[in-house]
């Protein structure tokens, strides 16, 4: 529920892509989901996420060989942990990546809009905390594009080097540093350089056979 996403679905669908936005339970026009505002996340995200993939492989007009997730932030993470477990993903494009819940969440509390204290922030005891990651990112074998901006306070450019520095050398893995640009909203660097963004991110979808 976002013009920021429609955007950029315009843009790829004008580029020959299929594309599909979905809000997680409990957002948007999604069924109602009792959520506690201190959580970061809930696990019934992942499963959320496995949901859309099998719509979309029912697609009959979707190349099922080339499925690529794309997620900022929260849904950054989700998207490479998704990556990593359904064999059915070609590969995924993240913004503003946190590397691990020990390295954002201090970050996080500094930061926070309504000053929330690390006791604040709180991750699901059945989330899968071993699958963040900078600790999937040894054992990633798909192609991954990392993309972070230079201003970012919350997901700092050191997070997204750590991950990328731990994936595997002979994959394609691309990291993109966006000068002046933030973690979201209108300084998130989908937002601060548009152009650069569909450019790069097009590429590496094509390039992928």
């Amino acid at each position: 529920m976002s013009y920021q996403q429609i955007m950029l679905a315009s843009i790829y669908a004008a580029n020959g892509f299929n594309v599909v936005t979905f809000d997680w339970r409990g957002f948007g026009e999604s069924s109602e989901f009792l959520m506690n505002e201190d959580y970061l996340c809930y696990t019934e995200m992942l499963k959320d996420y496995e949901a859309v993939i099998s719509s979309v492989k029912m697609q009959g007009e979707v190349d099922k060989a080339h499925i690529f997730l794309m997620g900022w932030s929260t849904g950054a993470y989700l998207s490479m942990i998704t990556a990593y477990n359904n064999e059915n993903v070609a590969g995924c494009i993240l913004s503003g990546t946190p590397s691990s819940f020990d390295d954002v969440i201090p970050l996080l509390a500094k930061v926070h809009p309504k000053g929330k204290s690390e006791a604040n922030l709180i991750v699901p005891d059945d989330f899968p905390r071993e699958q963040m990651p900078a600790m999937i990112a040894p054992k990633f074998r798909k192609p991954i594009f990392i993309i972070v901006g230079d201003k970012d306070d919350r997901t700092p450019l050191w997070m997204s080097r750590k991950i990328y520095d731990a994936l595997p050398k002979d994959i394609d893995k691309r990291l993109s540093v966006y000068e002046n640009a933030g973690h979201g909203g209108t300084l998130s660097p989908y937002f601060v350089d548009t152009q650069r963004w569909a450019e790069e991110t097009i590429e590496f979808m094509a390039a992928i056979k």
